[in-house]
């Protein structure tokens, strides 16, 4: 995420970033015992990215995430969330990109299978009012900013935000980028046909050219 007007999505779209990108991670339990091994293995890793744009509503578990932030301010600060669906901040497509990639936290380990929806949710930057999963009235001056509360040191450590905390955008360095997004101006891929033309080396005469006669005979 980004900090005040700054977008802070560690993809980007036609170049630009959006506010902000909500990453499920999962990891490989077929092969590894733990996420600490897997993070540093082959195919250990599994992100599921969603983008996440300004819009007129927040997403309803976005929501529950964001009035949750407001209590955990610091680091190693908990707070339990209540009836909190995570297939829920998913949007309404089966549009992917996927890539083989890297994590985007330190030791940036070459081990995640990147897959990223094409449709974002979103959050709002208006005023609003919203009930707290215990039912306590709760009010956001902007439900984004509340994001920007939140610090990387421990309480009483001083006010380090943990935003930005993007990654700089990286080359694809010839990776392979697959989609199921259909192409909505044709089906068929491009076909090139490669023309081919043959020169005579200008080295060697041309063989003579025999007149159809047999020897000691009229033309046949």
């Amino acid at each position: 995420m980004g900090r005040g007007n700054e977008n802070g999505s560690e993809h980007t779209i036609n170049g630009r970033r959006l506010p902000m990108e909500v990453q499920l991670v999962a990891f490989n339990t077929d092969l590894y015992p733990n996420f600490t091994t897997a993070a540093k293995s082959p195919h250990g890793i599994a992100i599921l990215s969603v983008l996440v744009d300004f819009g007129a509503e927040t997403n309803q578990e976005l929501l529950k995430l964001t009035i949750a932030a407001a209590s955990i301010t610091y680091r190693n600060q908990r707070v339990q969330l209540a009836d909190f669906e995570p297939w829920r901040l998913l949007p309404f497509t089966r549009d992917i990109i996927t890539y083989e990639g890297s994590l985007t936290s330190p030791g940036c380990h070459e081990t995640v299978t990147w897959i990223i929806l094409n449709q974002p949710i979103h959050i709002t930057k208006d005023h609003v009012s919203c009930q707290s999963p215990q039912h306590s009235s709760i009010y956001f001056p902007f439900q984004f900013d509340e994001w920007s509360q939140l610090y990387s040191t421990m309480e009483g450590g001083g006010k380090v935000p943990v935003a930005p905390n993007y990654r700089e955008i990286q080359e694809t360095n010839n990776r392979l980028v697959r989609t199921n997004i259909q192409h909505r101006m044709s089906y068929n891929c491009n076909v090139s046909v490669n023309k081919i033309h043959y020169k005579a080396n200008h080295l060697y005469p041309p063989a003579p050219k025999h007149s159809p006669r047999r020897h000691n005979n009229p033309i046949v």
